[in-house]
């Protein structure tokens, strides 16, 4: 299996004293992985029951606890769209606008499955049409609750459209199992900007056992008479380590190193703007870094201030971004980190736009940010 680690920005998950990093693995339309091959999207059909998925082994995780993000188009998501199958004894069915399965398999062979399909409202006054209908099931076994959910985004679906899962425009749909923060629990989101919650299940022994034995496969799937478009999908997983990245930097020393530097590129660099694919990257806050020169020709950006996300993570004199250099003396080789310290993506370039404007390129996630040269900011 092909595995790369990039960011999605998910989450800051503490073990003890100890930090956990995320291992990213990721679908798109330029790079597959696993048994999922590659091109603009996977078609996942069921027309039987029960339905076939296509599945990913994943690595060992810390506490079992992991992210899938998938990004999806649900054909059979309108409000007439209904979608035939044949069940297990042959006979012809019709469900009515059947969505997404995910499946879980651990090493015990237990299988979960989580189901997301879309159902209309009566008139009501909250002016949605639409609601998300979210359920389990372990080993055939229903695992409560069964959870009818409306959402409203106001802001980006007016009048009630509500999401476009029931639209079937690209839709973001997030399963976090065991998380930190509610252990032996599944919770599902939609939305990649500001995912709300949509569903989380009871906490029961069941799923508690079977959170006990490590996942070791994630499996995509529609619903019996379902059709899918998967155009992309990250699964996180999480282990412990020490953080590399920290170093003797403080206050004292970065303002005497900058304040008599004669290099042009040493200074102090602050977020400008960025352009970005929200269901891969998202902005951790408006940085300020530290330029300083390394002893190969190549620099690093040391983070000052400015971090929105993850900030306990982001300590004052932590190593934000590597640069190595090039032929070319304003493009350079970069590895740039993400909260947990793993590189974001392995063809990442700085440029040196102008003396005063820096670009980051991330190809692989289709984003770029720049920084601009300030001051020396406030903090010192």
């Amino acid at each position: 299996m092909t595995s790369a680690r990039h960011i999605a920005v998910l989450l800051t998950c503490l073990l003890a004293a100890l930090p956990l990093r995320a291992e990213h693995l990721y679908f798109d339309a330029t790079s597959g992985f696993g048994t999922l091959g590659s091109g603009e999207y996977i078609i996942l059909k069921a027309d039987r029951a029960p339905a076939p998925a296509r599945f990913l082994t994943i690595p060992r995780s810390q506490d079992n606890e992991l992210t899938v993000i998938t990004q999806i188009i649900n054909r059979k998501g309108g409000p007439s769209d209904t979608g035939t199958f044949r069940d297990p004894s042959g006979k012809r069915q019709i469900a009515s606008r059947p969505g997404l399965t995910l499946l879980l398999v651990n090493e015990a062979a237990d299988t979960m499955r989580i189901h997301v399909s879309s159902r209309p409202l009566p008139p009501n006054d909250l002016a949605t049409r639409e609601a998300f209908m979210a359920s389990a099931e372990l080993q055939g076994y229903p695992l409560p609750p069964e959870t009818e959910q409306p959402l409203l985004t106001p802001d980006r679906h007016p009048a009630g459209h509500d999401s476009p899962f029931h639209s079937g425009k690209p839709a973001c749909i997030t399963l976090r199992v065991n998380p930190e923060d509610r252990r032996s629990r599944l919770q599902l989101f939609e939305g990649d900007e500001t995912p709300q919650l949509i569903w989380e299940s009871g906490m029961t022994q069941e799923l508690s056992d079977f959170l006990s034995s490590q996942i070791r496969e994630v499996g995509f799937g529609a619903m019996p008479g379902g059709e899918l478009r998967l155009l992309r999908a990250c699964i996180s997983t999480f282990d412990a380590i020490d953080d590399e990245l920290l170093t003797a930097h403080d206050a004292d020393s970065v303002k005497t190193r900058l304040t008599t530097s004669r290099d042009p590129m040493e200074g102090y660099w602050e977020l400008l703007d960025y352009t970005t694919d929200d269901t891969l990257l998202r902005s951790g806050g408006r940085y300020i870094c530290a330029l300083i020169a390394d002893s190969r020709g190549g620099y690093k950006l040391i983070y000052l201030s400015g971090a929105e996300r993850n900030d306990a993570r982001w300590t004052f004199g932590r190593i934000k971004a590597r640069m190595s250099p090039t032929r070319l003396p304003s493009a350079f080789r970069a590895t740039w980190y993400d909260a947990d310290g793993q590189s974001i993506d392995p063809d990442c370039e700085i440029r040196i736009d102008t003396p005063r404007i820096l670009s980051v390129q991330f190809p692989h996630l289709g984003s770029t940010l720049r920084m601009h040269k300030i001051p020396p900011p406030e903090l010192f």
